[in-house]
């Protein structure tokens, strides 16, 4: 778990010629093929070439690498993609490493187990990563993975007192002044007070035990900070950039992506903690968090099991391995765009999904496209209510005014930029455009508050240095069945219809046409988040 450019890659690559030079079948996970081509040349095939010694050993066939030894028993290389599933299949693989694991589908990842199946070595991972956020269970990022090990950090030796210490910018670098019951930032300073910007030398590490300054670039050690149990033996490195001869801590103090500049920006900071400091970071503005659901509690209390709506309805179902997860909203404030929660919760199939129109009084639904795209196209197709298939992508610059209301009426699907559209949820609970019951932690089998906490707005890094933010993905269900009701609600057109009037006709008496006088963009009194 380290920050960008730390040199995690090429550390597995080393790691992966060690071990197909012994004879071993070896499967490298990337997190998307959109840089297939360039990563094979750039990451792999140049260096071989660079090398008499690897190019005479290994050959090349195209996302395969043979390592021949005069015995016969060569080592395989095989590389796929996380983004790929088919490519998960039928290479059993002594060892597995997972490159920039945080990036990968997490989904796709859970196949791999099955690879190493049929391997007399055992289970040989390797995982490497510039974290985004905090992981669990439900989602196994590398910060979760680094939590499961022993946690090793780099430490080394104070020169005066001899107390060995890993460097941290908030004990060796800065010093913090927090609120004591709110944790609010009231201030902050360097622990190295001789230091100013007019000074040559850099910003020095202070010794957290006797105040005398540190040499952070001298010879160190690895030493585990956790005990784990040897059946469970699993080795973790956490590596930072305060350690590397190619930074200056005073650039990292003062430079215009640095820690002062970030102090009041959310998304500086986590690109800070992230990319700099290989920490995960959770701030203000990169998830929906427990207090803006409670902050959007109602007076009513939910019953999913006996309540019925009279007036028009939107719903979002996300469709999951098991449930099909559903919000249905109404509109209780003619032109405003406020969406009450009338139903939250999962079901098992479509045939559920048809009681719940009926119950409900659903007019607009949208509905995920994938998995299962012949149930949803189904559902659409026999519906008491005028329903979309929506199909999420990443659409490049993609913003609600885009959104060709009037291409979508006419082909009945959408296709949505997640990220764009999951900013947008965000906003509604910032701007408090929801109400929701009291009784949040019950609903959708108690999942509701976990699905809706845990997506978070993550900082993503290519290989060429862009920067583009995304949603991580993984116990997301219910936030995603928001983003399709969502979506529903512009579709629908809700807010501007007389009370307990349809917005849409239903599908009998349907006739599309376009909303001359809707303006999109007027859905929020505040711009993008």
């Amino acid at each position: 778990m380290c920050g960008v450019q730390s040199g995690k890659t090429e550390w597995i690559s080393c790691d992966i010629f060690a071990l197909i030079s012994m004879g071993l079948s070896y499967q490298l996970v990337q997190p998307k093929d959109d840089l297939r081509v360039l990563f094979h040349k750039t990451r792999i095939r140049d260096p071989i070439k660079r090398s008499p010694f690897y190019d005479s050993h290994v050959t090349p066939d195209g996302a395969m690498y043979t390592w021949k030894n005069p015995d016969g028993h060569n080592g395989t290389l095989r590389v796929a993609f996380s983004n790929r599933e088919d490519e998960f299949i039928s290479f059993p693989a002594d060892a597995v490493g997972v490159d920039e694991v945080d990036k990968c589908d997490l989904g796709n990842l859970s196949l791999l187990p099955d690879r190493l199946m049929g391997s007399p070595y055992g289970p040989l991972y390797r995982r490497s990563s510039t974290p985004t956020t905090v992981g669990n269970d439900q989602v196994p990022n590398i910060n979760y993975y680094f939590c499961q090990s022993d946690k090793r950090e780099w430490y080394i030796e104070c020169e005066s007192c001899h107390t060995e210490q890993s460097i941290d910018w908030l004990k060796n670098i800065v010093d913090e002044r927090r609120d004591a019951s709110t944790g609010k930032l009231l201030g902050y300073s360097l622990k190295d007070e001789d230091w100013h910007e007019d000074l040559e030398r850099d910003i020095l590490p202070i010794c957290m035990r006797c105040g005398h300054p540190l040499d952070r670039l001298k010879e160190g050690k690895w030493y585990p900070t956790a005990r784990i149990p040897k059946s469970a033996a699993r080795r973790g490195y956490h590596l930072n950039k305060l350690t590397s001869p190619l930074i200056r801590i005073r650039d990292l103090w003062e430079g215009p992506e640095g820690y002062q500049a970030s102090v009041n920006n959310p998304t500086k900071m986590q690109r800070f903690f992230n990319s700099i400091l290989g920490l995960p970071f959770v701030g203000a503005g990169t998830q929906i968090t427990e207090d803006m659901l409670r902050a959007c509690q109602g007076s009513h209390y939910l019953n999913p099991e006996t309540d019925t709506h009279s007036r028009p309805c939107s719903m979002g179902v996300d469709v999951g391995p098991e449930w099909l997860d559903v919000r249905i909203s109404s509109y209780p404030v003619q032109g405003k765009d406020i969406r009450r929660a009338e139903y939250i919760g999962k079901v098992r199939d479509f045939d559920d999904l048809h009681k719940l129109v009926r119950r409900f009084n659903v007019r607009t639904a949208v509905l995920d496209a994938e998995p299962e795209t012949r149930g949803a196209l189904l559902f659409q197709k026999t519906a008491h209510c005028q329903t979309y298939i929506c199909y999420t992508r990443e659409v490049k610059g993609q913003t609600l005014a885009d959104f060709d209301l009037e291409k979508v009426k006419k082909n009945m699907k959408l296709t949505i930029d997640r990220t764009m559209f999951m900013d947008h949820v965000l906003a509604t609970y910032q701007m408090k455009k929801q109400i929701l019951p009291t009784n949040i932690q019950f609903l959708s089998e108690g999942m509701y508050v976990a699905e809706m906490t845990n997506p978070t707005r993550v900082l993503e890094v290519d290989d060429r240095g862009n920067e583009k933010y995304v949603w991580t993905s993984g116990m997301d269900h219910s936030f995603m069945a928001d983003v399709y009701d969502f979506c529903a609600m512009l579709l629908g057109n809700f807010w501007q219809a007389p009370m307990g009037v349809a917005s849409n006709p239903r599908p009998e008496t349907m006739v599309l046409r376009p909303v001359e006088s809707f303006d999109i963009m007027s859905v929020f009194d505040s711009p993008l988040y």
